[in-house]
């Protein structure tokens, strides 16, 4: 039995090794202890602190912060790697460290606005299950204070075990559901994301820059400028002008849908919907974090064991 498989192999055979058992029953204790959690009120939404219906400038809002993701992810990150291949020639380790540099800028863009314009980007928790409505933070800046002095690793531990779960089960579901219209003659497409499969068939024989500026613009980057757009500035701005369950289930399917995978769009749908309900109850700063956890978790399954979390 093959303890590690190679990418090749990955690619063109149906090879399980040991690390690959190994990588299902982690998936399958780290489920059963997210479920755990999950029935014991970590999903609770808690109660919401009573804020004024909101306006078009709150909808304007939630709109911009997309505009902002994509216009410096991809329009700054793409200005920046065609100046880069004009005078240098192509680069794979320039090419994410410019989708680092576009995160970057979002990010500093978007906390800029959050503490120039009062509750265009919300940081700290909102909802308590006590039932007990939340104090209103006097200011942007001590909204951003509280969310970081929110931070507890027993909730990081429980949260993450939960996020974990509901992914899997999304997952398993969306494998039935892909699975059913193959029984009827649909055959849906189920290409992996074209990130993933990089990282699952990443050539170690090389340059190691470009694994690890991807390493870094997919745990740092990406949680920093996922949560402040999504879960900081949009939910909050479709929460003023929504029912606040519609508001958490469009902030979900957008953030599936910007992803770009269908085989992945509901594992991913129901993350961006759980985390915003840990956004509420335990604040911004708890969701990055989370989400960095996350990211390095998946990213460094697809690295040890490459078939089986492909195909988890």
């Amino acid at each position: 039995m093959l303890i590690f498989a190679t990418a090749s192999e990955v690619l063109s055979e149906e090879v399980l090794g040991l690390i690959d058992y190994f990588y299902f029953g982690w998936m399958i204790v780290i489920g059963v202890l997210g479920l755990h959690f999950l029935t014991r009120g970590m999903a609770l939404v808690g109660h919401e602190r009573e804020e004024a219906n909101g306006n078009l400038s709150h909808a304007l809002m939630a709109l911009f912060s997309l505009a902002v993701f994509f216009s410096c992810t991809s329009l700054v990150g793409g200005i920046l790697i065609g100046v880069h291949q004009h005078f240098f020639g192509p680069s794979e380790a320039f090419l994410y460290f410019a989708q680092f540099i576009g995160q970057c800028l979002a990010v500093v863009v978007m906390v800029t606005i959050g503490l120039t314009f009062p509750k265009s980007v919300q940081w700290s928790p909102s909802a308590s299950l006590e039932g007990s409505a939340l104090p209103e933070p006097a200011s942007p800046l001590e909204d951003l204070k509280k969310s970081w002095k929110s931070l507890q690793l027993k909730t990081i531990a429980t949260a993450f075990l939960s996020l974990c779960a509901i992914a899997i089960i999304a997952g398993l579901i969306w494998k039935a559901f892909y699975y059913f219209c193959e029984l009827n003659g649909q055959i849906l497409p189920e290409e992996l994301q074209p990130l993933v499969e990089l990282i699952a068939q990443y050539n170690w024989s090389g340059s190691l820059w470009p694994i690890t500026t991807l390493a870094v613009a997919c745990i740092v980057g990406a949680p920093l400028v996922e949560e402040i757009i999504f879960r900081g500035a949009l939910y909050p701005g479709l929460k003023r002008v929504l029912p606040r369950g519609y508001a958490i289930i469009l902030t979900g399917v957008l953030f599936g849908i910007i992803h770009g995978s269908l085989s992945a769009f509901l594992p991913l749908t129901a993350f961006g919907c759980l985390l915003c309900v840990f956004r509420d109850r335990f604040g911004l700063a708890t969701c990055i974090c989370l989400h960095a956890a996350f990211n390095f978790h998946t990213f460094a399954w697809l690295i040890i064991a490459p078939r089986a979390a492909t195909q988890f």
